[in-house]
This record gives structure tokens, sequence and C-alpha cells, in this order.
């Protein structure tokens, strides 16, 4: 059984193995990716990242809305290795989009 902490580093190791690496999808501002199942299944996998995050909050604080939130936070990467602290230290600092737009310009 997996733990929400896992997922994370399930998506990235699936987006590892996938048909397509990652793509850019320009009309939602967000990455997604397809893969194969076992049985020939072709997938898609669309979510946010640190860049997509950043987009999506900027432009919350250019139309002047009074709050942004996430699907869930416990997600974020929570492993002790270098890469899942970078990746939750950047998934954090998109924050910065909304709470402090004119840092970012």
């Amino acid at each position: 059984m997996s733990c929400a902490a896992d997922k994370p580093s399930m998506l990235h190791a699936v987006l590892e193995t996938s048909t397509t690496g990652r793509l850019w999808d320009a009309q939602s501002s967000s990455p997604y990716f397809s893969f194969a199942d076992d049985d020939g299944t072709v997938n898609q996998v669309r979510y946010d990242d640190p860049d997509s995050l950043r987009l999506k909050f900027g432009m919350a604080a250019e139309l002047g809305l009074r709050g942004v939130g996430v699907w869930h936070l416990d997600a974020l990467p929570s492993g002790p290795d270098a890469a899942h602290q970078r990746l939750k230290a950047a998934m954090w600092r998109a924050f910065a989009a909304f709470t402090q737009p004119t840092a970012l310009a």
C-alpha cells in the first residue's frame, strides 16, 4: 500500500519511463505525459509542477484574486533524498508568484 507522500516519486518514476517524456499543454499551462501500462493501454497523466503553478499563481495575482490553493499538499515529496527536497522547495517557492508578484517580475 502506498501513502500520499510516495505519489510524487511514483509520478516521476512513471514520467522517466513514459512514451513521451514531459510535454506542455499551452492551453492549460500544465505539463503532462503519456505512458503504456503492461497490457499496452496508453494513459495520459496531467499534473502541476513549479513551472505551471508559478504561471497559474501569477495569473491569479494579476487578476486580483484573493487567494489560491492546491489540491493536496500532503502529496509533496517528503523523502530524505536531495531531489525530493529540491522539488518540494520549488513547489513552495511557486507561491511567491501570488504572494510577491512584483518580486518575480
